[in-house]
Order: C-alpha cells, then sequence, then structure tokens
C-alpha cells in the first residue's frame, strides 16, 4: 500500500531547446564547424567533381589520340588507364574522406586535408607511373626520341617520352615515390591530430 503521508513529487520539466534569437540563431552553423561536417560534405563533393573531370579528360584524348602516329596512340591509351585510374581513386576516397576526424574531436580541418593531400599523392603517383611508361614506350615504338604528344601527358610525355627506354624504368619508381612521400607526410598530420586528442583526453581525465 502506498505511503499517503509522501507529498506528490512533480517532475522536473524538461530542458527547454529553445534559442535565443539575438545570440544564438546562427548556433546550428556553429555546430557544423565545430563537428567538421561544414568540411567534410563540400571536400566529398570536391572528390566527385575531380572523379567526373577524369572521366570527361577521357574523351579530350580520344579526340586527338589518332592524330598522329604509333606513338600518340600508345601513349593516349596508357593516359586513358591512367585517367580511368584516377576517375575510381576519387570516387572511392570520397566515401573515405570523413572516416578520419574523430567524434568530439577538437582538430577536424587537419584529418580532412591531409586526406586531400594524400588522395592527391596517390592520383599524381599513379599517373605519372602509368602514363610516363606508356609515353616511354610510345616513343621507342615510334622512333621518335622526343615526341609532341600535346594532350593529356603534356610535358610529362615530352619529358618521358625522350629518355626511351630511362623512362620505362624512372617512371614508377618517380610515381611510387610520390605516392609513398605523400602516404607518409599526410599520416603525420594524423598521427600528430591522434597525438593532441589523447593529450587532452587525459588531462581531462586527470582533472575529474
Amino acid at each position: 500500500m502506498e505511503n499517503q503521508d509522501q507529498p506528490h513529487q512533480v517532475p522536473p520539466a524538461p530542458p527547454s531547446n529553445a534559442v535565443n534569437v539575438f545570440t544564438g540563431f546562427a548556433r546550428p552553423f556553429f555546430n557544423l564547424i565545430d563537428s567538421g561536417t561544414l568540411y567534410r560534405k563540400p571536400f566529398k563533393i570536391f572528390y566527385t567533381v575531380l572523379a567526373v573531370l577524369n572521366l570527361l579528360s577521357i574523351l579530350g584524348i580520344l579526340g586527338v589520340m589518332f592524330k598522329g602516329g604509333v606513338g600518340p596512340i600508345i601513349t593516349g591509351l596508357f593516359t586513358i588507364f591512367a585517367l580511368w585510374v584516377g576517375f575510381q581513386l576519387w570516387w572511392d576516397r570520397k566515401e573515405k574522406v570523413g572516416s578520419f576526424v574523430t567524434p568530439g574531436s577538437e582538430f577536424v580541418a587537419l584529418p580532412v586535408f591531409s586526406h586531400l593531400f594524400q588522395t592527391i599523392g596517390e592520383w599524381s603517383g599513379a599517373f605519372v607511373a602509368i602514363v610516363g611508361v606508356g609515353a616511354s614506350l610510345g616513343s621507342l615504338l615510334s622512333g621518335s626520341s622526343a615526341p609532341s604528344f600535346g594532350y593529356g601527358s603534356g610535358l610529362l610525355g615530352m619529358v618521358m617520352g625522350g629518355m626511351g627506354i630511362g623512362g620505362l624504368i624512372a617512371s614508377p619508381i618517380i610515381g611510387f615515390l610520390i605516392l609513398i612521400v605523400s602516404r607518409a607526410i599526410a599520416e603525420q598530420i594524423r598521427a600528430l591530430v591522434a597525438v593532441a586528442n589523447n593529450t587532452k583526453a587525459i588531462e581531462r581525465n586527470t582533472k575529474r
């Protein structure tokens, strides 16, 4: 039987979600900045645009690659393959750009920037390796020491094409170095952010 002597307790009122229009109407925008959402979503769109640009560049290559001899055709085929790989790279990375941001972290821009830097390095390394090999091979098969392709490969095709067999060897090595250096720098940035986050967490736990 309930105790009739106990006074009836009124439950506390739920916290008010009302926002002071004068001082807090822009708070949702500030939350987007602090949580990192403002950085992740535009970067995802930016990655998509770069992926589409790789596809559109393939159409440009197809429009001019058959206007020369054997060298431009071979270089064009390798350039198309490099751009196709680039399209898949940017398309894949757009789904991962936000995975490096730790929820509640005070550092939300650096991880996103590091991911962009890493992806640019991956794209550049693959492009240099593939197109460099194609330009060198096209130069050797066409009998030209330094063919001017004038598309896609641009200066890269002229330099690697002029190297001949040396370009076949140097292109993959240079591409790999670009990839590993960009990846190492990006990981270093993320490591610094992780150390800073852990230091903040230790300080908060120590104060409790």
